[in-house]
């Protein structure tokens, strides 16, 4: 129920401002977690899985080369992973698989660069910050468990979004495609323990279907 709040209250307070376009985006997200470091493990082997993505957003300051848009939703940033344990309590060669789910909730505002082919086609580049917060986790081997259980994991992140897609306007209706690439300013655990850093961050880009109605 936060969650809904939270976007409608977001989508209330841009509408009533100066929305020009209202619009959904969902796709797919292709991530990877990449562990260094880890005290009790061996990272041997990350694997990108598939997750899901749903936002809803609105475009303002619609000029002829450009405009912002912002955005709110949910995201899944997905992992396929092996570990090698350390230390002489297991043998050798043994070797731990883990499947891991985490939830975000994410905004982000950016600045798009817009080409119009005969009004009809709209090729773009964009670029903006982002701000994403973890709201729940899954994972078969509970290394993450174990971060958080320390007060270790970071789950409000900093970064930026850059990518690009074309839009097409039909009427009073726009559809169109787009890719992005997170970045981010920091990671999700990065701390040292007797010398050693502990450090778990993701890669991940997305591919995405957008519609929207032009107010």
């Amino acid at each position: 129920m936060r969650i809904i709040a939270i976007i409608l209250g977001f989508l209330l307070i841009q509408i009533s401002g100066s929305c020009q376009t209202i619009h959904l985006t969902l796709g797919a997200t292709s991530s990877k977690l990449i562990f260094e470091h880890l005290s009790i493990y061996t990272n041997t082997n990350n694997e990108r899985d598939w997750g899901l993505n749903a936002l809803v957003g609105v475009d303002y300051i619609n000029s002829k080369f450009l405009y912002m848009s912002s955005n709110v939703g949910l995201a899944q940033i997905n992992s396929k992973d092996s570990f090698e344990p350390t230390g002489e309590y297991y043998p050798t060669g043994t070797v731990f698989y883990s499947n891991t789910r985490m939830n975000f909730l994410t905004l982000n505002t950016t600045l798009n660069f817009k080409v119009p082919i005969k009004n009809i086609a709209l090729p773009f580049i964009r670029f903006g910050p982002r701000f994403d917060f973890l709201l729940s986790y899954k994972e078969d081997e509970p290394i993450f468990k174990r971060m958080d259980d320390l007060g270790k994991i970071h789950k409000f992140l900093l970064g930026l979004i850059v990518g690009g897609g074309i839009n097409f306007k039909i009427e009073k209706i726009r559809i169109g495609f787009l890719f992005d690439y997170y970045l981010y300013t920091r990671k999700m655990v990065d701390y040292s323990v007797s010398g050693d850093v502990n450090a778990i961050y993701y890669n991940t880009y997305t591919l995405n279907f957008n519609i929207g109605y032009i107010l």
